[in-house]
């Protein structure tokens, strides 16, 4: 007799691996584990979940989103828990160590209501509304100017820091080396790397703290960050994109010019929506949203590391948000470095994309898949 289907309540698809939250509060992830990013105990990839360490008695109501290497999650006193890498001390542990299980972060005096992941730091927001980095500051992705880390020789902080200049904080959000917070008059400031205008500030200048963004037409309903691209979701049901271009994530095309980056630095140009759009996501580099009927439409492409050229939905870059085949009834779509995941009714959990690491969890390895295709133990 076959077990019951495991119900998940949220995914979260990050570089090169995904992890599941389910409804009795445990955590299985599974793909690449390099620095034992999948919280299991050991260092082997798993091409079907697996599932995170914790202490006895610990239960998660949240994981963080974003597309790094390390993966947090909160639990039901509010504390963040996190796995991975921790080469910057993006764990929150207060030094480098390494380890393969789920370790809690330490500084914080305040419950935690949400955590995002960029490459080398976290973020949390806290139950206050405010907003505490640590990890990695290259481009001042922690918000403010520190010294160096002792044994990285690069400016970062091993415990959490407030990031200054914001109130009221509802939403926070991550991508490559960025990140976004909405407030709760419903403006948005950003942050740390700026060099393809992915802020949206109208520059492509490297600022330290966030920053208001310019020339948004409605009330911001939800945002999605790539490696160096932004996504926002207007309350008219619009989507309109800004910074990095050269594989087409903003949902339009650009002169491409060998050796440089197409990109645009405020916000703009409508995305061309089939629908009218409920939710917005992104990965590396595509863009994703979701319709009213469930269905899930993308543009970019998904890229691997040896610039290998397998995109989401089509072999070609597209500027033209295509039909993810397969997929009705999504909700809590996630991107991650080169595919996406996200929660169908029931509980169970579809991903699409680049499959080279195991990162879709349905089994043996395929180099693509570009429907969606259920994850093991995830409903059929």
């Amino acid at each position: 007799m076959l077990p019951e289907p495991k119900q998940a309540v949220e995914v979260s698809a990050q570089r090169r691996h995904t992890c599941v939250l389910t409804t009795n509060g445990e955590v299985e992830c599974w793909g690449l584990n390099a620095y034992g990013r999948l919280g299991d105990g050991t260092l082997v990839n798993r091409n079907a979940p697996s599932k995170v360490v914790f202490p006895e008695g610990v239960r998660i109501t949240s994981l963080s989103k974003g597309i790094a290497a390390h993966t947090c999650g909160i639990d039901r006193d509010g504390a963040p828990w996190c796995w991975g890498l921790n080469t910057n001390g993006q764990l929150g542990t207060f030094d480098l160590s390494r380890t393969e299980v789920a370790v809690r972060t330490r500084g914080l005096d305040r419950p935690v209501t949400a955590v995002v992941t960029t490459e080398h730091s976290t973020c949390a927001l806290t139950a206050d509304a405010r907003v505490w980095c640590w990890g990695d500051n290259t481009n001042a992705v922690l918000g403010r100017s520190t010294d160096r880390i002792v044994g990285v020789n690069l400016p970062g902080s091993v415990m959490p820091i407030e990031v200054p200049g914001l109130e009221q904080v509802t939403n926070l959000y991550a991508g490559g080396n960025h990140l976004c917070a909405v407030q709760r008059d419903g403006t948005m400031f950003c942050w740390g790397d700026n060099k393809y205008g992915q802020l949206g500030l109208g520059n492509d200048e490297q600022t330290v703290g966030p920053r208001p963004v310019t020339g948004l037409t409605g009330r911001v309903v939800d945002v999605a960050l790539g490696q160096s691209h932004t996504c926002v979701l207007l309350d008219s049901g619009t989507v309109t994109c800004w910074g990095a271009n050269q594989h087409d994530q903003l949902g339009f095309q650009q002169e491409l010019v060998p050796g440089e980056v197409p990109f645009t630095s405020e916000p703009g140009r409508q995305v061309a929506l089939p629908g009218v759009a409920t939710a917005v996501s992104a990965g590396r580099y595509f863009s994703c949203v979701t319709l009213g009927d469930g269905t899930v439409w993308c543009w970019g492409k998904v890229r691997s590391e040896e610039d290998d050229p397998y995109a989401v939905v089509t072999d070609d870059d597209r500027s033209v948000p295509s039909k993810v085949e397969g997929v009705s009834g999504a909700s809590r779509v996630d991107g991650g470095s080169r595919h996406l995941c996200w929660v169908v009714s029931g509980g169970g959990v579809r991903c699409a994309g680049k499959d080279d690491d195991g990162q879709i969890g349905n089994g043996p390895d395929d180099v693509l898949e570009l429907v969606a295709v259920p994850v093991v133990g995830y409903g059929s």
